[in-house]
Order: structure tokens, then sequence, then C-alpha cells
């Protein structure tokens, strides 16, 4: 297996990940910050679960570089 390539590939998600966070992040100050009576519209809804599925994908990014970086220990 080539160790080089899987690490580039790591990094890469690596980084992906860090932007996906900070869309979260950013995503999540501005509903923290809204009313009330706005999280709990339709509108604040669907925002809410737009940042569950950001969520999501930040977990599976997780995931996926924990089976990469375990394939590359296995590799060395």
């Amino acid at each position: 297996m080539n160790t080089k390539k899987l690490k580039s590939i790591f990094a890469k998600l690596e980084g992906m990940k860090s932007d996906l966070e900070d869309v979260r992040d950013k995503a999540q100050e501005t509903y923290d910050n809204r009313s009330s009576k706005w999280q709990d519209s339709d509108k604040g809804q669907a925002e809410f679960d737009r940042l569950s599925h950001l969520d999501s994908a930040v977990s599976d990014l997780e995931n996926v570089m924990e089976d990469i970086d375990n394939a590359s220990v296995e590799d060395e």
C-alpha cells in the first residue's frame, strides 16, 4: 500500500474537515444569536436541520480519516 499517498489524502481531508467545521461553527453562531421565535419558525427549523447535516458530515469525515489512519498504521 502506498503510505505516502494515504498521508497526502489524510492531509487533504484534514483541510476539508477544518473548512467544514468553520462553516458549521459560523452557521451555529448565527443560529444561536437568533431569537427563540425565529429558531422555532420554519426557517429556523430548516437551519437547524442544515446544522445537523453539517455535524454529520464532520463526523463522517472523522470516521474516514480514522480508517485511513488505521490503514496507514497497518501498512508500516
